[in-house]
């Protein structure tokens, strides 16, 4: 499996790669897909505190707020929940 998924098999079979360049590409495409092309990905290799991507949402006329997300391709355990909870800095970007 290479490329871009078309299907839920192909995206499975993306995420349950052992190649970790690979397994990127799933994040990266998983983002991409459920922000509808808006999120931002985090290209940081290693310590990324969990954050696969962001994407910046309207909540009102001229008020905005940020969404982080993370991308499991396994069992989601309570922990990586609650690791997800880095220090928030608005200013901050990728």
């Amino acid at each position: 499996m290479t490329g871009i998924p078309r299907d839920m098999a192909s995206a499975v079979a993306l995420a349950h790669k052992k190649d970790d360049r690979v397994r990127k590409e799933f994040e990266k495409w998983a983002v991409l897909t459920y922000t509808n092309n808006r999120g931002k990905i985090n290209e940081k290799k290693g310590a990324d505190a969990g954050i696969d991507g962001r994407v910046h949402f309207m909540t009102g006329r001229t008020e905005s707020a940020t969404m982080i997300l993370q991308v499991k391709s396994g069992i989601v355990h309570r922990d990586d929940i609650a690791k997800l909870r880095p220090e928030f800095d608005e200013n901050s970007t990728f």
